[in-house]
């Protein structure tokens, strides 16, 4: 989850049909939360390296003149 918004899904197989334990759950919700960190951090980083493309661009061009 990221603000409130899920962007993925953690998906978990055991060998044995079985119930997870609390501290497995507790785990499992750990390894999610920082899933979703570095998903959002990607787009984030995505965002900014293609806003830093276009004025950098933009820069150019007015240089030029």
């Amino acid at each position: 989850m990221v603000e409130k918004k899920a962007i993925g899904v953690l998906r978990v197989y055991s060998d044995k049909v079985r119930e997870f334990n609390e501290k497995e759950l507790q785990f499992l919700q750990a390894v999610a939360d920082l899933s979703a960190i570095a998903i959002e951090n990607t787009r984030l980083h995505q965002i900014l390296q293609v806003r830093c493309e276009l004025m950098t661009a933009h820069k150019n061009r007015i240089d030029d003149n």
